[in-house]
């Protein structure tokens, strides 16, 4: 009998699989990209993960400042090629019962003519 439990145990166990975090999947894009301006989009819409309900925000950060709370994926601004930039997204996301939220950074450096994640 305790035979039988320990393989009961065992296969239950195999059978579980681990919870990942949706802030995991989360991804920032360059979409515009010159030495002057630089446009930026992220991947965590109801479209790509039908598992949320809504997105609730936004929240863009630029070097520790923010630069736009908004409902859009996306966000724009003026570079200089001299400068290393610090790239934060906040996102408040829901599904039926909860919100969450995740951070998401990066680093964009300027390197042989064109903006690239560090």
């Amino acid at each position: 009998m305790k035979n039988l439990l320990v393989v009961l145990l065992v296969l239950l166990g195999l059978q579980t699989q681990a919870q990942t975090s949706l802030c995991d999947s989360i991804e920032i894009s360059i979409i515009v990209n010159t030495d002057y301006y630089v446009e930026l989009e992220t991947n965590l819409t109801v479209t790509n993960f039908p598992q949320i309900s809504y997105v609730q925000s936004y929240f863009w950060g630029k070097n520790g400042c923010l630069m736009g709370t908004d409902s859009s994926t996306t966000i724009d601004f003026y570079t200089d090629t001299t400068v290393l930039y610090s790239i934060n997204l906040v996102t408040v996301y829901c599904d039926t019962n909860l919100c969450y939220t995740c951070t998401t950074s990066d680093t964009l450096v300027w390197n042989n003519g064109s903006w690239n994640w560090m």
